[in-house]
């Protein structure tokens, strides 16, 4: 599966690509990060806990061994 970030000026959104038709759209308002998921619904967290995102996922594929 092809993965990529897509960073579109203009919208000042990154695009989390991963060979799907509808991909998860990330992006800044004001001291937030906001995540559009592919059903159109957003997720709104700071900054600190957008960070977190990727600590998360390892603790959950450590937990599913």
């Amino acid at each position: 599966m092809k993965q990529q970030l897509e960073y579109d000026s203009v919208k000042h959104t990154v695009t989390l690509c991963c060979g799907s038709k509808r991909c998860p759209q990330v992006f800044t308002d004001g001291e937030d990060i906001k995540i559009t998921d592919d059903y159109g619904q957003t997720v709104t967290m700071s900054q600190e806990q957008a960070k977190m995102i990727s600590q998360a996922v390892d603790v959950l594929n450590q937990t599913d061994d």
